[in-house]
């Protein structure tokens, strides 16, 4: 049997997480799940970051879930960029912004790097800080925050992103 895996989601200042969550929609409020239509991103603007985990509730038969990739099915329109806080090279890798989790908010900082359309051969997002990590035990990787930004369109379609790790037998 297959490890059990979910995402979860981080939001509000009290920081409550919301396990197990059917989308990541991208807008203008600090929500799980929220409606993007009536949520919509002024232009010029970034959508609320999404601090989100992979969260790992039974090993099953496996030995360790590692590797995480976290990328986007499609490039983003023109004038519409998908950015994330993962990295491939762990001496960038920042587990400050990783490991705990902060009130979300719309600035830039804390999501320097563009998703990748392609899905990378190493990770892009640890466990316990480290790229390289891995759980052996139930429990949840570091945070990947996402944003979406414009700058030249009024509307931005949100992105299907892939999340994909490997499982040790």
């Amino acid at each position: 049997m297959a490890a059990v895996v979910e995402i979860d989601e981080i939001n509000g200042a009290g920081l409550v997480l919301h396990h197990g969550i059917l989308n990541i929609n991208f807008g203008s409020v600090d929500a799980f799940e929220l409606d993007p239509v009536a949520n919509k991103l002024a232009l010029d603007s970034n959508s609320y970051v999404k601090w989100v985990q992979l969260h790992v509730s039974s090993m099953g038969d496996s030995s360790a879930v590692q590797n995480l990739r976290i990328s986007s099915e499609t490039a983003r329109p023109a004038g519409s960029v998908l950015v994330f806080n993962g990295h491939v090279t762990q001496a960038i890798y920042d587990a400050t912004k990783k490991t705990a989790a902060a009130q979300p908010g719309t600035g830039i900082a804390d999501t320097p790097h563009h998703v990748p359309t392609v899905a990378p051969a190493t990770s892009n997002i640890g466990f316990a800080g480290q790229l390289g990590g891995s759980l052996v035990a139930p429990g949840s990787s570091d945070f990947a925050l996402i944003q979406v930004r414009l700058t030249t369109v009024t509307e931005s379609a949100d992105p299907v992103l892939n999340f994909e790790f490997d499982e040790t037998a």
